[in-house]
């Protein structure tokens, strides 16, 4: 009887723990500008000042940034944001991505105000183009708008397996794991191909920032960037890959495997159950 109240009291402590979960740096600032404000607002008006709290309180929920379990294994792709899939469409790629295919492979997700916004690399590689675009106030989601958003390209050149797939944060000269290599647009005949990860800003805080330079190598799975309150990031992977999620699937970066460039299979569809 009192082990397993122990073990109550353990499993409590372990579920308390996981709510409280370290905040980037990025949002140190923010928050911290956030704090002063709010009791600037206290000092004028105390209902100011709790609604002023509760905003700071929803700005630093936004900069969590948990460690995650990243699955190794070649021919894996994880998601590079946390949210709910919004659309898998296969399509021609936007000029401004770059790439020499056709068309490819098109996964969006959608990200709330709840998920955490650190935008991590669904392949390892390296860093081989950084474009960003300042845009106007157009929403998510909308096609004919798409010009009209802040946004940011990162497009991850992958190769064949040479050594040791370099970790979270390290810059390494080894070439990365094969399995990204597979999954992946552009081979220029020695296995080295590229796949697009785009961050869009949000229609009020049109804000995306790098974490990572040009030349870079990161791992899969590694913290590449973060958008500050929420809207969108979409993959592009070749069209020949099946994906395996599906539209209204909750994703978590750097966790669930959105495809496997070794796996031949039927694309999948969910219901809600």
């Amino acid at each position: 009887m009192g082990i397993d109240k122990v073990d109550e009291r353990q499993g409590l402590l372990d579920r308390l723990g996981a709510l409280i979960q370290p905040i980037h740096r990025d949002g140190h600032v923010i928050i911290g500008l956030a704090f002063l404000a709010t009791l600037v607002l206290f000092a004028l008006w105390s209902p100011l000042g709790w609604l002023g709290a509760l905003a700071t309180l929803v700005i630093a929920y936004t900069f969590r940034d948990p460690d995650r379990v990243v699955p190794q294994g070649a021919g894996l792709v994880v998601a590079p944001a946390d949210g709910r899939v919004e659309a898998i469409e296969r399509l021609a790629p936007p000029s401004d991505l770059g790439l020499a295919a056709e068309r490819c492979l098109r996964i969006s997700i959608a990200i709330s105000l709840a998920d955490v916004h650190i935008t991590r690399a669904p392949v390892s590689g390296t860093i081989e183009r950084i474009r960003h675009r300042v845009g106007g106030v157009g929403g998510p989601g909308r096609e004919e708008a798409e010009e009209e958003k802040e946004h940011r390209i990162f497009v991850i050149r992958t190769s064949p397996p040479q050594g040791v797939e370099p970790q979270d944060g390290e810059a390494q000269s080894a070439a990365p794991d094969s399995s990204e290599a597979r999954a992946a647009h552009k081979s220029d005949g020695n296995g080295s191909q590229e796949v697009a990860v785009v961050q869009i800003a949000s229609r009020l805080f049109r804000r995306v920032v790098a974490f990572v330079e040009e030349g870079e190598r990161v791992g899969v799975g590694a913290r590449i960037g973060i958008i500050r309150l929420g809207s969108r990031v979409d993959l592009y992977l070749p069209a020949e890959v099946t994906p395996l999620v599906a539209v209204g699937q909750t994703m978590i970066a750097g966790e669930t495997v959105i495809a496997d460039a070794n796996l031949a299979a039927a694309e999948r569809s969910a219901r809600v159950v």
